[in-house]
């Protein structure tokens, strides 16, 4: 038999079955799987572990078991039992499995996945979207990535760098996400959970925006780094939190006191928000390498840096290696002329921090990292060399290293409150959904503007 890759889908949903044979030697003779790392964990279910849940196919757009059709995307890990053997339905009614339901189900578990695919456990967490890799430089090592900014459409451009850390190098990539009540991508939320996953984290990625994280999560973020784990901060990052009271208040952008001013932003990142400088929407930005730092791994190969996303002030301590500053240009494209009046200030550099453990480690800080911009070849290298050179890997980065992106990319044009709708991590896993499907809408009802705390 010829295996092809294959999806099937709940058109109402937008809910994919990735249907791997192979995972069916994780089960006993009787049983065959359907298992989805794309499909929304809708229901309170383990099936994973109930050997008895009935399996069911999309067809006509529903996703439909033996006797009643549902309109929500089927749990992951889904298990059918062979005909003629009892079963329970989602409501734990006794029932028997149609032999026609059963040639469904292995006909679907025919299809292939997409070449290079490792089946694995699926990840039914409903704040996260895991990419797994299986080699490169990456290999092994486990990068969290945490996207929470309510305007530059971070929950886009981490899963796409996610994908690529994961097919083209190697990484575990782990992508959270704040969600709305319902389950529901809602960016800048604060509604977060599974940050003990940064226990096992080699990199923490963060692209947050004034968060005030529950107090379990955030102790997560908190002894991360006080291990003194590598951290990347990107655009809102450097006032990632605005917490206005318990014991993580002193990692607020604004915090007054002396031994932790200006919260992470100051104190790990290496700057807090100051102000734009540049309008967002009608100035752009080249970013243009210190002649004296050409030779660094997170430069090696980066060229033409063009970004959407207007400027922000930024003034580096002393022990900052500044890698590249920002000319703020007066249009949206790349040979837009420079505006004369703005000087060239930092928008990319590294520093260490040390943690309370002792422990020294590595950070890169960009103002800039809004969805829009890691359409740009250069901007997306230099992140992608960033990781590596966080992590101790700089002697793997080559100039020609494929950074391209993985599976089809659609950011939005960023504002506030312009996100898409109706989307959960599930619905972002594997190496082929859209980032973002362009059916989902969006909200165009406000846009970004230049006050004091809009950065």
């Amino acid at each position: 038999m010829v295996l092809r890759s294959g999806r099937i889908r709940d058109s109402r949903d937008g809910g994919r079955l990735n249907l791997c044979p192979s995972d069916l030697s994780r089960f006993g003779p009787d049983d065959a799987v359907i298992r989805s790392t794309d499909v929304t964990p809708s229901l309170n279910l383990r099936p994973a572990q109930d050997p008895n849940i009935l399996a069911g196919l999309v067809s006509g757009g529903h996703v439909t078991t033996v006797g009643r059709t549902w309109h929500k995307p089927l749990p992951a890990g889904i298990i059918a039992r062979r005909p003629g053997r009892d079963t329970l339905d989602h409501h734990g009614n006794r029932g028997s499995m149609d032999v026609r339901l059963w040639v469904a189900v292995c006909a679907a578990a025919a299809l292939a996945c997409a070449p290079g695919h490792i089946p694995g456990p699926p990840d039914d967490h409903p704040h996260r979207v895991t990419f797994d890799g299986t080699s490169g430089p990456g290999a092994g090592r486990h990068v969290v990535l945490i996207s929470g900014d309510h305007e530059y459409r971070s929950e886009e451009l981490l899963p796409a760098m996610g994908r690529i850390l994961a097919q083209r190098y190697g990484f575990k990539a782990s992508v959270f996400f704040t969600l709305d009540d319902e389950g529901f991508i809602e960016p800048g939320s604060s509604n977060i959970a599974g940050l003990e996953a940064l226990e096992t984290a080699d990199l923490m990625v963060v692209a947050l925006r004034f968060q005030d994280f529950p107090a379990e999560e955030m102790q997560h973020i908190v002894d991360y780094l006080d291990r003194g784990g590598p951290v990347m901060g990107l655009r809102t990052a450097t006032h990632a939190f605005q917490i206005d009271d318990g014991p993580f208040v002193k990692y607020s952008w604004n915090y007054e006191g002396e031994e932790y001013l200006q919260g992470f932003g100051e104190q790990v990142l290496g700057e807090t928000w100051v102000g734009h400088y540049g309008n967002n929407h009608e100035q752009s930005s080249r970013l243009i390498p210190v002649e004296s730092r050409l030779d660094h791994p997170i430069l090696r190969g980066v060229d033409d840096v063009h970004v959407q996303s207007g400027g922000y002030q930024a003034y580096p301590p002393d022990d900052a290696d500044v890698l590249a500053g920002g000319l703020v240009l007066n249009g949206m494209g790349f040979g837009a002329p420079p505006d004369p009046d703005k000087e060239t200030l930092p928008v990319a550099w590294t520093r260490v921090y040390t943690g309370a453990s002792g422990t020294p480690a590595r950070v890169f800080t960009s103002t800039h990292g809004a969805s829009e911009d890691f359409l740009n070849d250069g901007f997306r290298r230099m992140l992608i060399n960033a990781v590596l050179w966080t992590v101790g890997l700089e002697d793997e980065i080559r100039r020609d290293d494929d950074v391209s992106l993985v599976g089809p990319y659609h950011p939005v044009g960023f504002s506030f409150d312009g996100y898409r709708r109706g989307v959960r991590p599930a619905d972002l896993a594997g190496f082929d959904t859209p980032i973002m499907s362009p059916d989902r809408p969006t909200s165009t009802d406000s846009a970004g503007s230049d006050g004091a705390l809009d950065g």
